[in-house]
């Protein structure tokens, strides 16, 4: 009996030692908001948002971003290694942005539109003549699945504006939010970090 109180003890004191040598978890990410069911941690959106600054670098007349709303000189997401709370109005803003593009990419998987080989082998060369950084965008000699699904949308709506040419670029642009408006009614998201 006496021997199973001194192991007692020494499971205690033991216990006691590791328990302040162990450091409390450090939250580094936080989940931001969920769309279509999918969470989303400042992490992957830091890598997303910094994607589409690279898509802008190689093409700054894109479409799909100029929806979004998104610009280079805007990167305040990439310095960021915790959120605000409340968030503030730049943040909240700048999320509203990828929420967006998030739909417009849930959107956009269910679409079949191709795309040529050359299509690859165009866009590396933009990247390296315009000195733009491909990090995370292309494997290899291809191009990654956020690649991939960026330059979708972007066909996309370059096909819509073909087909309005016709009239001047409010009217395009005005047709633009029209289709974002039936995809933004079509799936569902939530602010989680607020």
């Amino acid at each position: 009996m006496l021997r199973l109180a001194r192991q007692s003890r020494f499971l205690i004191l033991i216990s006691f030692f590791v328990l302040i040598g162990a450091k409390p978890p450090i939250m580094q990410d936080y989940i931001v908001f969920e769309v279509a069911s999918r969470a989303y941690d400042l992490s992957s959106v830091k890598k997303d948002y910094e994607l589409i600054n690279g898509f802008i670098c190689v093409y700054p007349t894109s479409l799909f971003v100029k929806l979004l709303g998104i610009n280079q000189e805007d990167n305040w997401l990439g310095k960021k290694s915790k959120l605000n709370k409340p968030l503030r109005g730049y943040e909240k803003k700048t999320f509203e942005k990828m929420i967006k593009f998030y739909k417009l990419v849930e959107y956009i998987k269910t679409q079949q539109i191709y795309l040529a080989n050359s299509l690859t082998r165009l866009l590396k060369q933009s990247y390296s003549v315009n000195g733009c950084e491909t990090q995370g965008l292309f494997n290899e000699e291809l191009m990654t699945q956020n690649l991939t699904l960026m330059t979708k949308l972007e066909v996309m709506f370059s096909k819509r504006k073909q087909r309005l040419n016709r009239f001047d670029d409010q009217k395009v642009n005005d047709s633009l939010q029209f289709i974002y408006s039936a995809i933004d009614k079509q799936i569902a998201h939530r602010l989680i970090w607020q």
